[in-house]
């Protein structure tokens, strides 16, 4: 079956506070997983990891005082959604991250 509709996965950055010690990235194989998946069933994908491809960059969130996000801007996680996109999927790794996903 082949879908003109395409799908976006998104991890988003890591959200930490300050004095955190555990703010490790780890390879998102769950929405590799569900991209393959879907590709095998006919739908293009594209997947966006912002804690990866940001994997250097910590900047403070602006918006919640006191925390901090390593990885993607939310502006350039929003640059790499390619327009043809239908729908969005996110995960996050911990509830505390909830917040920064839901601005996106």
């Amino acid at each position: 079956m082949k879908c003109n509709n395409h799908i976006t996965l998104v991890r988003g950055p890591i959200v930490f506070t300050k004095g955190s010690i555990n703010n490790e990235a780890v390879p998102q194989l769950g929405l590799a997983y569900i991209s393959g998946y879907l590709r095998a069933k006919g739908y293009k994908t594209t997947l966006i990891d912002a804690s990866a491809e940001g994997l250097g960059k910590i900047s403070p969130l602006k918006e919640y005082p006191g925390y901090s996000y390593q990885g993607l801007s939310p502006s350039e996680v929003i640059s790499r959604i390619p327009k043809q996109t239908r729908v969005i999927g996110f995960t996050s790794m911990f509830s505390g991250e909830w917040p920064v996903l839901r601005d996106l």
